[in-house]
């Protein structure tokens, strides 16, 4: 069932739950659990110093000056940005655009300091018109847990200069800090939840999905849309700060598309896809879907296991073979936590008296039966999820109908950064949890997920931006505490 689907049958809802007063309703936010934040305005600028007690590095390269090259002064408008992390590399990304020539020579730079005064790294290499002119580079040799510098030289410009950081050695087990969110139409909505990432101490940023929105449907038009979204000043910010790791869901493609969609089209817009995110993923061909799913390993603390819930879903299996096997394997590990990361909801939702989201794992029951044997076997499971634009905790198990199902994991679904949930039916929503015991708390608002991963628990804290139309709204938080088995 689609999520307008879903939406619409709040309405049903509300009537069943109005009948049983005596019953708790959604977690209430009081006054005391709140915190504001003041967001930041487009003109906001990232304080960036070095930091004395990072390793000194060996070593360091002589700059590069890069060659010359006539470009537009806005060649670098689309921002920096970093991504795909481990203990000893990230992938450091732009995308040149305006009048180019077929291949602009550009040089990247890696430093311990702002200032750029000691390399760590340094690269000539090449943006090609074949690729969006877009550049994926891979330092590697790098220190773990260690927050680095970058930018993009071309001719006489210079780019933005981004932060980022590696993850900790394998085992590390040092705290680690995620933001997590998807959903950013550009029309519903100002980007003040994106500024308070910016602004965030931070590990780790992770993207659940919908990062375009639109009707695309050739390689130039998705590269257009993607050049569109790229052009947001508190985007840019957000990407500048911290590494991300990303999936897409539906609308990267098209909305509510599964196993049936065009090929040419899915092909187009995964190619737009790779050119336009800091990814260590192999280019994707033409033909056979883009490898999404894969690990990430945050040190000793943790195992990010990243899915794709929309390119194999036949109404038969949401995953696919090849993936199910992968997801098998991936929950054999000896960290900390398990975090399962799905574009997504992955426990049910009733409204109206029936389970109703047929594009997740309520469509699936004998693959959540089984994803449910894996997390209750797997080090402390926690399940992040996207797409309905709204926060959600909820219990996990492999039948939600049935409230007597053992409890395998905490699901979080993430705020939606800016995608707008229906003011129609906005007010029914807090009536949900009257059917739906395993919802512990819901909100409609929009921001993003703070997750803090220790050795002892979780903090999840939801993070509501006030004014979703003002870019430099504040934001309010409430906070729930997960105990690790």
């Amino acid at each position: 069932m689609k999520r307008r689907t879903l939406l619409g049958s709040l309405v049903a809802t509300v009537v069943t739950a109005c009948t049983r007063s005596g019953e708790p309703g959604a977690v209430d936010r009081t006054e005391g659990s709140a915190a504001a934040t003041t967001g930041a305005t487009a003109e906001t600028t990232i304080d960036i110093a070095a930091d004395d007690s990072l390793p000194a590095g060996t070593g360091a390269p002589e700059p590069i000056p890069p060659p010359p090259v006539d470009l537009d002064a806005d060649a670098f408008g689309l921002g920096v940005a970093s991504g795909d992390p481990d203990a000893s590399s990230v992938v450091l990304w732009t995308r040149l655009v305006g009048q180019l020539p077929e291949t602009v020579p550009v040089v990247w730079e890696l430093s311990l300091d702002p200032l750029f005064a000691k390399l760590a790294a340094t690269e000539l290499t090449t943006a090609n018109a074949s690729t969006g002119h877009s550049l994926h580079a891979l330092p590697t040799g790098l220190e773990p847990a260690t927050n680095y510098f970058y930018r993009f030289l071309a001719g006489s410009l210079v780019s933005t200069v981004g932060t980022t950081r590696t993850l900790p050695a394998p085992e590390d087990n040092r705290v680690l800090v995620l933001a997590v969110s998807s959903c950013q139409a550009a029309e519903d909505g100002a980007y003040a939840a994106h500024a308070d990432i910016a602004a965030a101490k931070l590990d780790l940023v992770v993207w659940l999905g919908d990062y375009i929105y639109g009707g695309a449907a050739t390689l130039e038009e998705f590269r257009a849309a993607y050049a569109n979204y790229r052009r947001n000043p508190l985007l840019q910010a957000s990407h500048a700060a911290h590494p991300w790791v990303l999936i897409a869901d539906d609308h990267e493609v098209l909305n509510d598309y599964d196993a049936s969609v065009d090929p040419t089209v899915r092909a187009a817009a995964y190619r737009a896809w790779w050119e336009n995110q800091p990814t260590r993923l192999p280019q994707p061909g033409t033909g056979e879907p883009f490898t999404f799913y894969r690990n990430v390993d945050l040190g000793g603390m943790g195992r990010l296991i990243l899915t794709d819930s929309r390119q194999y879903a036949d109404g038969v299996s949401l995953f696919g073979a090849d993936q199910t096997a992968f997801l098998e394997d991936a929950f054999r590990h000896n960290k900390r936590w398990t975090v399962l990361a799905s574009s997504v909801l992955a426990s049910g939702l009733t409204a109206a008296g029936e389970m109703t989201l047929g594009y997740t794992l309520d469509g699936y029951p004998t693959e959540r039966e089984v994803l449910a044997g894996w997390l209750g076997q797997a080090p402390s499971p926690l399940i992040l999820s996207g797409d309905l634009h709204m926060g959600m905790m909820l219990d996990f198990s492999a039948d939600p109908a049935n409230r007597e199902a053992a409890v395998v994991a905490t699901e979080l679904m993430a705020p939606a950064i800016s995608s707008a949930f229906p003011a129609d039916l906005a007010p029914f929503a807090p009536f949900l949890p009257l059917l739906n015991p395993h919802l512990r708390h819901i909100d409609v608002a929009n921001g993003w997920l703070k997750l803090t991963l220790e050795a002892t628990g979780a903090t999840a804290e939801f993070r509501t931006v006030v004014d979703i139309a003002n870019p430099a709204s504040s934001l309010e938080s409430i906070q729930f505490m997960i105990e690790a088995p």
